[in-house]
């Protein structure tokens, strides 16, 4: 049970009084961390049935919570034998959570050349290897104490009528950008 005192002051009948209050903060605490919880694993789904739709292999998620390391709560990974596989799940992943969740990237590492891509949504962390790279680096061996969950079932595509749909050039735009960016960086 966690409290807290908040002291307040009020006018009473031209009298300036102080009190204080002791308030319970318990239950609005693990409403919000419920909440938040119930936030990631939607966006943990989202992405892997964003992965599994574009035909990614070996998808996994690892609840990194349990751990007082980790750099973010859930990493989500998957593998494709191709570069141009590569990109087209990292472009869907960007595409789904935006029209699902409404949610950004924060970060994006990789595009340049499709090898590993990291797209970093703040509590969850997306890690798209060539194949090659995922047996190389291997990072469900590397965060083996986390809770690990294989994602095999093939997603069902739900489209609300009436809700916009997100181009699927935006994310190719983005790419685009960050190659102008590099090409006016190496000149």
């Amino acid at each position: 049970m966690i409290n807290c005192t908040k002291e307040e002051k009020f006018s009473f009948r031209g009298k300036n009084t102080t009190f204080v209050r002791i308030v319970d903060i318990t239950e609005s605490t693990n409403h919000f961390s419920r909440q938040n919880t119930e936030m990631k694993v939607s966006a943990v789904k989202v992405i892997a049935d964003a992965m599994l739709e574009k035909k990614a292999q070996n998808v996994v998620s690892l609840d990194l919570r349990s751990i007082g390391t980790a750099i973010t709560d859930h990493f989500v990974i998957c593998n494709a034998d191709n570069t141009t596989q590569v990109a087209a799940i990292a472009d869907n992943v960007l595409v789904k959570m935006e029209e699902r969740l409404g949610t950004k990237v924060l970060r994006m590492q990789g595009l340049e050349n499709d090898f590993w891509i990291i797209l970093d949504f703040g509590d969850v962390v997306v890690h798209i290897f060539l194949t090659e790279y995922r047996e190389f680096y291997r990072l469900e061996d590397l965060w083996a104490d986390a809770k690990k969950k294989v994602h095999t079932d093939e997603p069902k595509v739900v489209t609300k009528e009436g809700a916009p749909r997100v181009k699927p050039k935006a994310s190719s735009k983005v790419r685009a950008s960050v190659r102008r960016t590099k090409k006016s960086e190496d000149q």
